[in-house]
């Protein structure tokens, strides 16, 4: 009986081919772990580019609220003013409106009792306060919008009902067509006196703690991404 034998195989190189092979996974692994350390390194600069960007939006909402306080000092150096010169005696050509104006000359004259006029006069300081500020601020600050009644200073110097103004402000940064903003509202305040008549001459004392202002919000915010409408589907049967 004939027996044949099978030839050996020869398995040089097979080694080779397995080294390859490890060579491209290990390869591939290494890329893959590459773009995501490159894709986390991006998307930590861009969160640390949108903090400082946030931060430097912040410092020029700080520069608008202080320049609004400058605003509301020197509205309330000159409520002070229109006491000290005793403008309240005048009948016509002073900051109030002439009819009001008026009607504050014939009050601390004629139809007050004189123990009922320091207190009068507190409301109708606030009032030129109140009239001063709204003016300065439209004037310096004209990106700002005020919210208050267009009778404001008449229900402060006839105490009819709380009147305040708000003041409101958006301050905004654009980088990369992506813009921030900072949304602030706050509510003017008169920080507050307590004078004394004594014939037409005033002394008053300001308010320990008084405020010229309450910051009521400060909101951030990102506008969306842009998004195109125009979707392209691909075709399946084409491609």
């Amino acid at each position: 009986m004939i027996e044949f034998f099978k030839k050996p195989m020869n398995k040089k190189g097979a080694s080779s081919v397995l080294v390859i092979l490890m060579m491209v996974v290990l390869t591939l692994f290494g890329l893959s772990a590459l773009t995501a350390s490159l894709a986390t390194v991006r998307l930590t600069e861009k969160a640390g580019a949108w903090t400082k960007e946030f931060y430097l939006l912040e410092a020029q909402a700080e520069m608008s609220v202080a320049q609004l306080d400058s605003i509301l000092y020197d509205a309330e150096v000159k409520a002070v003013e229109y006491m000290q010169k005793k403008e309240f005696l005048e009948i016509e050509g002073t900051v109030l409106p002439d009819d009001l104006q008026k009607l504050v000359y014939l009050n601390m004259t004629e139809l007050l009792p004189k123990a009922a006029r320091s207190i009068y006069l507190e409301r109708v300081m606030e009032a030129v306060y109140i009239l001063h500020a709204v003016t300065l601020i439209e004037t310096r600050l004209p990106d700002a919008s005020l919210e208050y009644l267009s009778d404001i200073f008449r229900h402060i110097i006839e105490d009819e009902a709380v009147a305040g103004v708000l003041f409101n402000l958006t301050v905004s940064e654009e980088n990369e067509g992506t813009k921030k903003n900072i949304d602030i509202g706050i509510e003017i305040e008169f920080p507050g006196y307590s004078l004394e008549l004594s014939g037409n001459e005033v002394s008053g004392i300001r308010f320990s703690g008084g405020s010229r202002y309450n910051i009521v919000e400060w909101r951030e915010w990102q506008e969306a991404f842009g998004y195109s409408e125009d979707i392209q589907y691909a075709d399946p049967i084409k491609d």
